[in-house]
């Protein structure tokens, strides 16, 4: 056996691969329980089971993060400042997220009174648009 000291390359490699293993099954999971909903009164941002929510009109900053490979990947970081709140709330590797930064200030500059009249849902991974649905019914019980 051929190794570091006392340790064999066999049990190096599985405890590597192990790890790689488990770092790819958490990122996978943060993945898929991360969301963005945007709608013309408010944006929700869901991690896990933790909601974060902003009223649109108090939106100050909608800022874009992109590294070279996301640029060439069409993903990247959405940073959302507003006032009164401790720091900046980030969406975390969006996709075309330049499109996400559009709606948001088109949702900021326009706000339309009454119920949310529509609905954009963002992912990590992609995004679709849903319109004529009222967020309340999707994601939030009714109070």
């Amino acid at each position: 056996m051929i190794g570091l000291g006392f340790v064999p390359f066999e049990i190096i490699g599985g405890v590597l691969l192990l790890i790689a293993i488990i770092l790819l099954i958490l990122a996978h999971r943060k993945v898929a329980t991360t969301e963005y909903f945007i709608t013309n009164l408010r944006t929700y941002v869901r991690y896990s089971s933790i909601v974060t929510e902003l009223e649109n009109e108090s939106i100050t900053y909608v800022g874009v993060l992109q590294s070279a490979l996301g640029r060439l990947m069409n993903y990247g970081n959405v940073i959302i400042s507003t006032p009164g709140r401790a720091g900046a709330v980030t969406m975390v590797g969006v996709s075309d997220p330049m499109r996400v930064r559009q709606v948001l200030l088109d949702a900021v500059d326009r706000p339309v009174p009454g119920k949310a009249r529509h609905m954009y849902f963002f992912s990590s991974s992609s995004y679709l648009l849903l319109s004529s649905l009222y967020f309340s019914s999707v994601i939030l019980p009714s109070s």
